[in-house]
C-alpha cells in the first residue's frame, strides 16, 4: 500500500460516522455551500489549475462526463487536504501568496453538476461519489463531498473509457449529473437557472479579457463530443506577450502588450502591472482580524493591473467594465478599463465582502486603480505604440 492510499483510507475512515450526531449537521451546510456556488465551475478549475502553475489545460465534454486536465503540479499531501475539506483557514494553499483561491470552498460548486467526482494525480487516485453504496440510500446526511473513496485507476478506467489518464496530467472527470431535475432540486427560482457548462466554457473562451490577469495559463482548449452525428467541435483560446513597453524590475512595474487569440478574433490589450505597497496600518488591522487568512496575514505588498484593449493605434473602453480577482467577478466598475487585484470579495464573486479589515483593504485597492489608470494613460500619451 502507497502512502497515498494510506492517506486517503484514513481520510475515509475518520469522516465516514453514520452515527455521529454532527454527521448530518455537516452534510447540510456542504449541500447548502455547493448550491450556493452554483454557475462558476469553470472559473474555479482553472483557477485550481493557474494556481498548479499549469500553462494549459483541456475541457472535454461527453453525454454524461466532463473530464478537464492539465499538466502543473501534481497532488501533495496538503493539495489533497484541501480538496477533501473545506474552508479550512489553516490548509496550506492559503499561506501561499502565489495562488488565487483560498479556503478550499470553490471547488465545492463541481457538485451541484456532478454526481461523482474522479481525481488522478500520480499516485492519488480517489474519489468523491454521492451514490456510494455505503450511505447510497440516504446520501443527503453524509457529507460526501469531504470523504474520499481510494479507487484504483483499472476502476476509472473501466467507468470512464474515454479518459486518457496520462501520468504527465492532472485529472479531474465529473460524472455529470443525468437529467435537469436533479439540478432542479437545488434551484428556488427558475429565473436564476445557472448557465450550463458549455455556455460558460464558451462565454470564457470568447472573451479575450478573461485571460489577462492569469497567472501561468497560457492556452484552453475546449473539446465538444457529445454528438455522434458529426465530428466533435474543438474550439482554443491563448494569449502570449506580444511586447514589452516599459520595465522597472526594482519598483515591480511594467507595462506591455498582450494579445489573445479567441476563435472569433485577434485582440491586443496595454496591460500596466505594478507592486503595491501595503501600508503598516493596513497590515496592523490584517494581522488582528481573526477572519482573515493567512496568506493576508503575510502580504508587505501585492500586484496590481490595469488593462485597456488596443485597435491599431486607438484605445477602446470596455463594454462592460468588471473587476478581476485574476478571474472575472460580476462587480461593475464606474470607469472603461479593466482592473484586477486581489480584493476582498464574497464567495459568488458578486459583491465586495463588508467587515472593518475588508472595508479597509478594498478601499485602499480602489483608490490605488484610480492611479493605475492615471499612469498608464499618462504613458501611452507620450509614447508612440
Amino acid at each position: 500500500m502507497t502512502r497515498e492510499e494510506e492517506v486517503i483510507k484514513a481520510r475515509f475512515d475518520a469522516r465516514f460516522k453514520p452515527n455521529d450526531v454532527n454527521t448530518a449537521t455537516t452534510a447540510n451546510i456542504l449541500n447548502e455551500m455547493k448550491t450556493n456556488l452554483q454557475g462558476k465551475h469553470v472559473h474555479e478549475l482553472i483557477q485550481n489549475a493557474d494556481d498548479a502553475k499549469a500553462a494549459g489545460v483541456q475541457f472535454i465534454l461527453t453525454n454524461t462526463h466532463l473530464i478537464f486536465t492539465h499538466q502543473g503540479k501534481h497532488f501533495d499531501e496538503g493539495d489533497f487536504n484541501g480538496i477533501s475539506n473545506a474552508a479550512d483557514p489553516e490548509r496550506d494553499k492559503v499561506e501561499d501568496e502565489g495562488t488565487i483561491g483560498n479556503k478550499g470552498i470553490g471547488f465545492k460548486s463541481v457538485f451541484s453538476i456532478a454526481s461523482c467526482v474522479y481525481i488522478v494525480s500520480n499516485n492519488y487516485q480517489f474519489r468523491f461519489d454521492e451514490d456510494y453504496e455505503a450511505w447510497k440510500s440516504d446520501s443527503r446526511r453524509i457529507p460526501w463531498t469531504i470523504i474520499p473513496i481510494w479507487t484504483p485507476i483499472e476502476s476509472i478506467k473501466a467507468d470512464v473509457p474515454e479518459a486518457n489518464l496520462s501520468s504527465s496530467e492532472v485529472t479531474f472527470i465529473f460524472k455529470l449529473r443525468a437529467t435537469e431535475q436533479d439540478q432542479q432540486e437545488e434551484e428556488d427560482d427558475e429565473d436564476e437557472k445557472p448557465p450550463s457548462i458549455e455556455e460558460q466554457l464558451l462565454d470564457f473562451l470568447s472573451n479575450s479579457k478573461n485571460f489577462l490577469f492569469l497567472k501561468n495559463i497560457r492556452k484552453i482548449g475546449f473539446h465538444d463530443r457529445r454528438s455522434t452525428e458529426k465530428e466533435p467541435v474543438f474550439i482554443q483560446t491563448s494569449m502570449h506577450v506580444e511586447n514589452t513597453l516599459f520595465e522597472d524590475p526594482e519598483q515591480g512595474k511594467e507595462i506591455k502588450i498582450k494579445k489573445v487569440q479567441t476563435s472569433q478574433a485577434i485582440e491586443e490589450w496595454y496591460v500596466l502591472k505594478i507592486n503595491h505597497v501595503l501600508s503598516e496600518s493596513i497590515r496592523k488591522q490584517m494581522q488582528a482580524d481573526k477572519n482573515v487568512v493567512a496568506k493576508y496575514k503575510k502580504m508587505t505588498s501585492l500586484p496590481l493591473s490595469i488593462a485597456i484593449r488596443k485597435a491599431d493605434k486607438k484605445l477602446l473602453a470596455s463594454e462592460h467594465p468588471n473587476v478581476y480577482c485574476y478571474l472575472p467577478t460580476s462587480i461593475g466598475w464606474q470607469l472603461k478599463s479593466i482592473f484586477n487585484g486581489e480584493l476582498f470579495v464574497e464567495s459568488r464573486r458578486k459583491e465586495l465582502a463588508s467587515g472593518s479589515a475588508a472595508d479597509k483593504w478594498n478601499a485602499n485597492l480602489v483608490t490605488a486603480f484610480f492611479e493605475l489608470q492615471f499612469q498608464l494613460m499618462a504613458f501611452l500619451s507620450t509614447t508612440e505604440h
